[in-house]
């Protein structure tokens, strides 16, 4: 293969200049594969992002792009439990239940979720509600399978007979 082939290889495949070619070639006795090695170490073409300081700022480390790999891994993961959580709470505030009766008779029942949605609209009107219908004899109860009924509706049941004494101190 002659010089000038050599050089034509070079410029070809690596996308450097012919002068740059050229510099390779003679820096490296005239030995392609050498001149081929030393192009890609030493400049930066449109094939090699390569400089000479190892790595360009358009093309990133390859441990960092694994290691920028996992992280994005691990906060898919995060988000997908985060959203996991979210909608299993969510199913678990709707398939609870806050009933409300007068006299022994259910007047209604919403989940849990519209009970908490009022609250944080409103939940000092929400509570005032509360109180003032407990003073008129309106009790509440927890109805639901996720957790333990009846000690929610023993402590429901012990406002109760708070503002029952409340009620009767007031009266006496």
């Amino acid at each position: 293969m002659t010089f000038e082939e050599m050089v034509e290889k070079i410029v070809s495949k690596s996308g450097v200049t012919r002068e740059q070619a050229i510099e390779a070639l003679k820096k490296n006795n005239n030995d392609l594969l050498e001149a081929m090695i030393y192009v890609e170490r030493t400049y930066v073409t449109p094939r090699n992002t390569y400089g000479s300081s190892g790595y360009d700022a358009n093309r990133s480390n390859p441990q960092q792009d694994f290691s920028d790999l996992n992280n994005a891994k691990n906060a898919a993961r995060e988000n997908y439990e985060f959203k996991k959580t979210a909608v299993s709470l969510i199913q678990t505030l709707w398939k609870n239940q806050l009933a409300v009766s007068y006299q022994n008779t259910e007047i209604m029942s919403m989940p849990l979720l519209i009970w908490l949605l009022f609250f944080m609209v409103s939940a000092s009107t929400l509570l005032l509600i509360i109180i003032i219908s407990l003073f008129f004899d309106v009790r509440y109860y927890y109805k639901g399978v996720t957790m333990d009924s009846n000690k929610v509706n023993r402590v429901l049941d012990k406002v109760y007979t708070m503002i029952n004494a409340i009620k009767k101190s007031l009266n006496g």
